[in-house]
């Protein structure tokens, strides 16, 4: 099994107990509860990837007595914990958040008073859980909220209960009648279809008017509970056991929390019979519960399963919540379009899997990547009697071939997985071993030579011996290797902000950079690594949106191809200092587009694919540069039949000799490769 297309999960519901103080007439999980010596403990979690968000629940998760061991056990694995409760445990609660202040908690309050300790079968349940509530916002914790089930009893109330939390500035959190083998029911039915939907469609309008985005994107949701209660089709595809998973008390690992046994119910392994979760995550009976999600006839719309697909899908969201943000500013009602997505014509799936697009991407960033190598190749062939219009052409290269290295390192950083382990301390040393590493190697290399023949004849960049010690700091060795010192620093910077959100502020302040006037140090590179931030962020930040490539295929999509060139010419025959700089920001990014969209045609052409990405895989090798002549810039032009520049024919000759031997060259050697053409 080709477990490199297998995606990395974000997220995680852990079910720690089914022991439980309510007795919920929704939820039947009191009925059934666990055995105390058979719930799974923190040892058994230590083998859990890094992820984006961790939910603890039960059942009554504070029933555990080593329930704090089991938060900071989650804790070395995700940096956002939220844990579901009853509330009934106060002491408990307010104890575990002063351990841990940063700690989410969601306390279930299905109604107002007397009809919410109705419905969870416990008298004093609302009292306490918002007593609770109050003690934890007098404490400082922002991470604090409700959570209402809505069923055929409480619609109406759930909008009390909405103006409450908004009043005390709380969460709100919503869901709706389940069944599955977790709740231990199979006969929730809403009944009042039309009642709950006006209800919920009077939460969305008041979500939309709040200023806060997030209430937008609940309001989304929200819509997509409306049309699970009518009965429709899922709005996002559901990626149960590829986005997210499940823990049951006993080990069992699930897709998710909806299944049933009269559909389906199939585990993807159980950590006590095989402790290192990463096993069963990439083994075959998980590819096949992957396979039944695919083909799982319910249309479940729980958080657990809806969340990280609304941030994997978050275009969808995104732009019904802006647009409906409008109209509620305008006073007008939502548009509740809840639309699905679509199937693929001829194909059985809901939408492309997460392998099929993991593959996609890498074939065309590969490619991209590959092309970005070629142009780096070409760039650094400039024999100084070159006709004009090569001179012209590699002026053209520049503009952008760098940005699209740094852009192809970027997509392919977070499309392999590297960005959900978050940057931990095997990934630096992975990413050491195979730049710095390398890059010191060279440098010792390259100035030992320059040592030894810079008495004899002239070269580029003279070096003394302290340049043994400057290479720590500085490309002495030659100022080509300063795009490792720039990547470096960037894997270091992403590797320190580890959240989507904190990645995406990063993006927006790399943008702003190339405006402000600040002179950037250039010991480590900095100056570069900055300059070139925000094209390794766009690569970073376009993995959330599956199909940009499909723009390419439409009018607008194609005005950054056409606008290359115009941009171009523009930089070079345009006088305004204001007007040229604002055209040489744009026209990177107008580079990478073109390049990208050049590389999904490419994509298509398998035979021309697998050669090109045999060349991508020399990806962060050195361009070594060999003493040289001040007057004679290249190898090339010490062969005769090579070096007349002024014949168009000769010189496209010889310089194509020269680009294939270096491209061939840079392909063929592993770690460090020498690129002939410059010396």
């Amino acid at each position: 099994m080709n477990t490199r297309n297998i995606p990395h999960p974000t997220d995680a519901s852990i079910i720690l107990t089914y022991r439980c103080p309510m007795k919920c007439k929704m939820c039947n999980i009191w009925f059934n509860p666990t055995k105390k010596e058979e719930e799974i403990k923190a040892s058994d979690l230590r083998t859990l990837p890094r992820l984006k968000f961790i939910n603890l629940t039960g059942g009554e998760p504070f029933v555990r007595d080593d329930l704090a061991e089991i938060v900071e056990e989650c804790y070395k694995h995700t940096d956002r914990i939220v844990i579901s409760t009853s509330g009934w445990f106060e002491e408990k609660v307010i104890a575990l958040a002063e351990k841990y202040p940063q700690i989410g908690i969601r306390i279930s309050i299905e109604d107002l008073s007397c009809k919410n300790d109705e419905l969870r079968g416990h008298a004093g349940g609302f009292d306490k859980g918002l007593r609770t509530l109050l003690a934890l916002k007098q404490m400082g914790l922002k991470d604090i909220g409700f959570g209402c089930t809505v069923s055929n009893n409480n619609s109406r109330d759930m909008l009390s209960l909405y103006q409450l939390s908004k009043s005390l500035g709380m969460e709100f959190a919503t869901a709706a009648f389940h069944n599955s083998y977790y709740f231990h029911k199979d006969d929730n039915v809403i009944t009042n279809k039309d009642e709950v939907c006006r209800n919920f469609e009077q939460l969305i309008a008041w979500q939309l008017q709040e200023n806060h985005p997030k209430s937008w994107f609940r309001a989304w949701f929200n819509m997509g509970l409306i049309n699970y209660i009518e009965g429709g089709r899922r709005m996002l595809p559901c990626e149960a056991g590829s986005a997210n998973f499940f823990i049951d008390p006993f080990g069992d690992v699930y897709p998710c929390n909806g299944l049933e046994e009269k559909y389906w119910q199939k585990s993807m392994g159980n950590i006590h019979q095989t402790p290192d979760f990463m096993e069963i995550w990439q083994s075959a009976r998980a590819e096949e519960v992957r396979a039944m999600v695919r083909k799982c006839p319910k249309n479940c719309w729980m958080v657990g399963t809806a969340s990280p697909v609304m941030h994997k899908y978050v275009k969808y969201p995104l732009k019904w919540a802006l647009r409906n943000k409008l109209r509620s500013m305008r006073g007008k009602p939502a548009c509740l379009d809840k639309k699905m997505v679509r199937r693929r014509p001829g194909s059985g799936a809901r939408r492309p899997e997460a392998a099929d697009v993991t593959m996609e991407r890498s074939a065309t960033a590969d490619i991209a990547k590959t092309i970005g190598i070629i142009l780096v190749v070409i760039g650094h062939y400039n024999p100084a009697d070159a006709p004009e219009w090569y001179h012209l052409a590699n002026r053209f290269i520049y503009a952008f071939h760098m940005p699209l290295f740094m852009f192809a390192s970027g997509y392919i950083y977070a499309m392999t997985g590297n960005s959900q382990n978050k940057g931990g301390g095997n990934f630096i040393l992975k990413k050491f071993k195979r730049l710095m590493i390398p890059y010191f190697s060279t440098s010792v290399v390259i100035i030992s030579i320059k040592l030894l023949t810079q008495q004899g004849m002239s070269v580029e960049n003279p070096v003394t011996a302290a340049s043994y010690i400057k290479m720590f700091y500085l490309p002495e060795a030659g100022y080509f290797l300063w795009f490792i010192w720039a990547l470096w620093l960037i894997f270091l910077l992403i590797s320190m902000i580890k959240t989507k959100t904190g990645r995406t502020v990063l993006f927006a302040a790399s943008l702003l950079t190339g405006f402000l006037p600040v002179d950037w140090p250039e010991i480590f590179c900095i100056n570069k690594a900055v300059a070139m931030l925000k094209y390794f962020m766009l690569g970073v930040f376009l993995i959330n949106w599956p199909r940009w490539l499909d723009s390419a295929k439409k009018i607008p999509g194609m005005i950054p191809v056409c606008a290359l060139p115009v941009l171009f010419a523009c930089t070079l025959l345009v006088r305004n200092d204001i007007l040229t700089g604002l055209m040489g920001y744009i026209l990177p990014f107008a580079g990478i587009h073109t390049i990208c969209v050049i590389s999904a045609r490419i994509k298509s052409l398998k035979h021309i694919t697998q050669k090109l990405l045999v060349v991508s895989a020399s990806s962060y090798t050195s361009i070594c540069s060999t003493p040289h002549s001040k007057d004679r810039q290249s190898l090339v032009q010490q062969v005769p039949l090579l070096a007349n520049g002024n014949d168009p024919l000769y010189f496209s000759v010889g310089a194509a000799a020269v680009i294939g031997a270096g491209i061939f060259f840079r392909s063929s050697c592993t770690g460090i490769s020498y690129n002939v053409i410059v010396c």
